[in-house]
């Protein structure tokens, strides 16, 4: 390690026992200061490894979706307890009963129906045929009555002219068809209509019956 001449400062060889420069004795020389080493580098904090914002908002969003699916799934799933609670089924009399907080709601066939349980007249020799409907509720009922004959449009359509009379209108759209509407006969409404079904050559002949009011249906 290099020294200096305490006199004089100038740099003394190794060895040396005198300053060349103003010939002080070495004895009194001082090392040079220790360079001092260089502090370490602080190392620099590692990035941090989070989500980036866009994989935060994206993530958001699908848990949102996530929610809401859950709760519609809870919506529907109470929905359909509380209709299956409200439905009743009658299978003899082949009717389904719904109840709510406005009143009940009764769908179904209808049965064979006579003259007097229809309120007008039925065509002479016409069969009950299936395909009727019946909507009750505390409100009224709508009901549908479906007959069949073999005898022809023209001659379906002379009877209830005949029947009717002025009370019902009349509407004879083409030798295949006919309408009649009778308003307020016996506390309902009836819509009359006669057509030919061309699969079996029969007239086919289909009363709707609406009430209002509270009431049995037929």
């Amino acid at each position: 390690m290099p020294s200096f001449c305490t006199k004089c400062g100038t740099a003394l060889a190794d060895g040396a026992t005198f300053c060349t420069s103003c010939g002080a004795p070495a004895t009194g020389v001082a090392a040079a200061p220790a360079t001092p080493a260089p502090s370490p580098t602080a190392a620099a904090p590692a990035p941090a490894t989070g989500m980036s914002p866009a994989v935060k908002i994206v993530l958001g969003i699908i848990g949102a979706f996530v929610l809401i699916a859950v709760l519609f799934a809870v919506v529907v799933t109470v929905g359909v307890w509380k209709v299956a609670q409200s439905v009743s089924v009658d299978e003899r009399a082949g009717k389904v009963t719904i109840k709510t907080d406005k009143g009940s709601l009764t769908m179904g066939q209808t049965p064979k129906v006579t003259e007097a349980q229809l309120g007008i007249p039925i065509y002479p020799g016409a069969e009950h045929e299936q395909g009727g409907f019946s909507l009750e509720s505390e409100k009224g009922a709508v009901q549908t009555f479906v007959f069949k004959t073999s005898d022809s449009v023209a001659q379906v359509t002379e009877f209830y002219k005949s029947r009717l009379g002025e009370k019902a209108e009349t509407s004879v759209a083409s030798d295949d068809s006919a309408v009649f509407a009778l308003n307020n006969h016996a506390g309902s409404d009836y819509l009359i209509t006669v057509a030919t079904e061309q699969d079996e050559n029969k007239t086919v002949i289909t009363v709707t019956r609406t009430r209002k009011g509270p009431g049995p249906g037929q």
